[in-house]
This record gives C-alpha cells, structure tokens and sequence, in this order.
C-alpha cells in the first residue's frame, strides 16, 4: 500500500462524513460496512479489517484533586475491558461504586470539575497538565495506548493508503516524538 508522507489529502471524488462515538460502537459499525474507516484506541481484530498504527501515547494517571487523596478521588474511565482489568490490577483499584465513565477524552473536563482522578491519555490532556487544571499522579504505572486506523480490506487501497498516510503525517506534527 503505497503511503501519503506529508501534507493534506486533495481527491476531489472523496466525501468524508467524521463521527464521534465509543469503541465498541466504531468497531461494530466498521465491521457492518455502516462506516469504511474508524480511528480507535481498541480496535477489534478480525477478517475483513485492516489495522495500522498512526501513533504510540500512553495513559497516565492525572487528577484535579490534592495527588495524596487520589485514590480516594479515583474513576474508572473506560478504555476497554482488557485495559481496564489491567490498570485495576496493577493498582489495587475499587473505583467509585456504580460509576464508569464511557466520556473519552471529555473526561479530562469532568475531573477537572468534580476534583477527581482517572486515567486519561498523556497526549491528549497535555493542556490540561501544562495549564495546572490536573496534576500527574507521581509515583504510578503507565500503560501503552497506541491509536489505530482501521479500516474495510475491500476499501480502494490506494485511497486507504492516502488517508492513512495524512493521518501519521498530521499526528507526527502535532505529536513529535
């Protein structure tokens, strides 16, 4: 598959609908053919669907809360149940009683106004850090959370390549390692 290296992708004869929604339902979507291309954290491997990588982040944990009363303050955050299982594990976590939140990156907003603590990908609550509306949890484990493009095996594999290519490129400048 021939890949787009830098730049916006100009084909004229392509309309893009974008949608936000949970993974579960992106997944499910892509392998009913209701969407050709999803960008998800947890993608479901399975035939009929190509995957890539665009690229690597991790979750950290960060609150808005004093960092010694995290574990009191702490949510889980839905990433996934594999994830999920592992990050309580590790942490001998008991989250909240009856509370999940499926927000994804609208979470870091939550915490920050309930004072809470969770785990929210490094990247993307980078403002949020730099700004001091949450604080990085020293002291606790990271984990892996690669973004994936995924997409039908019967789409244009030229095009799939272009989309993919414009994808690595805009998140390599956005960011750099």
């Amino acid at each position: 598959m021939k890949r787009q290296k830098r730049g916006n992708i100009h084909i004229p004869d392509l309309a893009l609908r974008t949608t936000a929604g949970a993974w579960k339902r992106l997944n499910r979507d892509l392998g009913e053919s209701t969407l050709d291309m999803i960008m998800v954290h947890d993608p479901v491997f399975r035939r009929g669907i190509s995957a890539e990588p665009i690229f690597n982040d991790k979750l950290i944990l960060v609150g808005a809360c004093e960092p010694a009363e995290w574990r009191e303050r702490y949510v889980r955050i839905e990433w996934g149940e594999a994830l999920g299982a592992e990050i309580g594990t590790r942490l001998s976590l008991v989250p909240q009683e009856g509370l999940i939140l499926d927000l994804g990156l609208r979470s870091a907003l939550w915490l920050v106004q309930k004072r809470m603590a969770g785990f929210l990908p490094e990247k993307a609550v980078a403002k949020f850090l730099a700004e001091g509306a949450l604080t990085r949890i020293d002291d606790t484990p990271t984990f892996d959370f690669p973004a994936y493009a995924c997409w039908r095996s019967d789409m244009d594999e030229e095009l799939a390549g272009q989309v993919i290519g414009s994808l690595k490129s805009h998140f390599d400048s956005k960011y750099p390692n």
